[in-house]
């Protein structure tokens, strides 16, 4: 993340020591290794945790077999160095002061306080509730030097049925805007409107929410225990790739209600087919895509051969690393044919030229050191290039988080945007295709992760890019018709008279067709 080159805050985190979890931990690391002081204090009047909402996370941990440390651990406040507000008066006032708690702050004093709330509910109860309910959790981050503004996120659930999970990712992006608002003090550009954040909305009773839906979520957790025992005895969810030919406007062009049956390339249920990308050359035209192999669960670039009578070839291999690839965006630039595939598993973003298109690919550079970039798509505007990408921290998912880049050249420096992270919202994120120039506008598919991974796809067009600030518009929706068993769509793209897209379902080898609806916005 960017940072506005203030160092040396006195911080204070303000919470229940009952309530001191992993993610506060890292938080405070974060914050001194980036040169502040930071104190841990407890109100004066301290509140016990629920034992209810630990045990079901602990029975969780231990079905699910969520190993090592969790974001959502509770800390024995022993282990740390937590003072009481008398034990901590000459720090005061601090400079900032994180309140995790739902009490006020009479014992305490500081120029600064942010208060982060999960669904309108102060401390972590409120994240937990929404979570029980199946529902994504809003979060923002109240600051007493912006009253009538906010910072906000809208993070992506990783698994629905399993609450833990959902809580490593709502912390572990809290604890990420949390050092956002610390660094962009006074970013007005960076802040929504209070009434945007949900503060004022009717919370409700998180302990009472909790403990009214405990039953049903264990009811749940018993459903997924014999499904996975269960395993193979019906056909898994997985993805397959879909194609059209298209003669004059395609998907988006058509606008509001416009629908599109594709063609299904088919599997031999050993492997699944996903993110595909279209390339003609020679009059010859190419799909190429990730391949993921059940046996191997890593994931390889592999080319289809697609004729003009509709005969697909065999797929083959043409890339594969030690680590996972996928979503390999193609590229035509000085003469040459480069790929940026997804390589986040591998820790960079790393470009490869094609030796001898389409079967050989070596790499060329490694763009971006250090950065578990994943779909990082390329766009070129007002004279720069852009690479668009999510990437993940701590525990969280890399489906939530939009960071930009930019460069004078597709092999130049790349620099993070000032104002990284974009954005965090799983529904509008996360790259889910080539970039689209329409009558003037540019458009970005973007993978809706909102309520399920690749559960659709969102178009948004891109209002505002440069060095300092970024604003986009969701002016579309994509999502599967049919058939039933399909349910989710997540990479669309086109090249001349070829549209392809993937679907997401438990389709049966006999299924050929899926259809999508467009539904605009606007």
């Amino acid at each position: 993340m960017g940072s506005n080159g203030k160092q040396g805050n006195n911080i204070c985190l303000f919470i229940n020591p009952s309530r001191i979890r992993r993610w506060h931990v890292w938080l405070a690391q974060a914050l001194r290794e980036a040169g502040d002081k930071v104190v841990i204090a407890h109100p004066s009047h301290m509140i016990k945790g629920n034992i209810s909402s630990e045990m079901f996370l602990g029975l969780e941990r231990r079905i699910y077999r969520l190993p090592g440390e969790q974001a959502f651990d509770l800390i024995a406040a022993n282990e740390l160095d937590i003072r009481s507000p008398s034990d901590c008066r000459e720090e005061q006032p601090f400079d900032i002061l994180i309140n995790f708690t739902s009490q006020g702050l009479a014992d305490v004093g500081a120029t600064r306080v942010l208060t982060p709330r999960f669904d309108g509910i102060s401390g972590d109860l409120g994240a937990y509730a929404a979570l029980l309910e199946r529902r994504n959790v809003l979060i923002h981050v109240e600051d007493s030097t912006q009253a009538d503004h906010c910072w906000i996120a809208r993070p992506a659930s990783e698994d629905k049925q399993v609450v833990g999970r959902g809580l490593n990712n709502v912390f572990s992006r809290s604890a990420e805007i949390l050092l956002y608002a610390i660094q962009r003090q006074g970013t007005a550009s960076s802040l929504v409107p209070l009434s945007d954040c949900g503060a004022h909305k009717q919370a409700p009773n998180g302990l009472s929410l909790a403990l009214s839906s405990a039953s049903q979520i264990s009811r749940g957790l018993a459903k997924k225990i014999v499904r996975r025992l269960t395993r193979g005895a019906e056909a898994d969810e997985h993805w397959a790739i879909g194609w059209r030919f298209v003669e004059g406007p395609g998907l988006l062009d058509e606008g509001e209600g416009a629908t599109a049956t594709y063609n299904i390339i088919p599997d031999d249920a050993k492997r699944y087919f996903a993110d595909p990308f279209v390339y003609q050359k020679d009059g010859q035209t190419y799909i190429f895509c990730e391949e993921y192999p059940y046996d191997t669960e890593k994931g390889v670039i592999s080319v289809f051969t697609l004729g003009d009578d509709g005969n697909l070839s065999e797929p083959r291999r043409v890339l594969e690393r030690p680590y996972h690839l996928s979503y390999p965006h193609l590229i035509e630039r000085d003469g040459e044919i480069w790929m940026i595939p997804e390589a986040g598993a591998g820790g960079n973003v790393e470009l490869y030229r094609a030796t001898c298109f389409p079967d050989k690919w070596e790499l060329e550079k490694v763009l971006i050191e250090g950065v578990a970039g994943y779909d990082a798509t390329l766009t070129e505007h007002d004279g720069k290039f852009w690479l668009f990408m999510t990437t993940s921290c701590w525990q969280s998912t890399s489906w939530d988080n939009l960071e930009l880049y930019s460069a004078d050249s597709l092999q130049g420096e790349w620099t993070a945007h000032s104002e990284n992270p974009i954005l965090v919202d799983g529904y509008v994120s996360r790259p889910g295709g080539e970039m689209i120039s329409q009558e003037g506008a540019l458009l970005r598919p973007a993978q809706n992760g909102g309520e399920m991974y690749g559960g659709g796809l969102a178009i948004c067009r891109v209002d505002h890019l440069d060095e300092r600030n970024f604003a986009q518009t969701v002016v579309g929706n994509i999502r599967v018709t049919s058939p039933k068993t399909a349910y989710g769509v997540h990479t669309i793209n086109r090249v001349a008279n070829i549209e392809v897209i993937d679907i997401l379902g438990k389709m049966s080898p006999e299924e050929e067709e899926t259809s999508v609806l467009y539904e605009s916005t606007a």
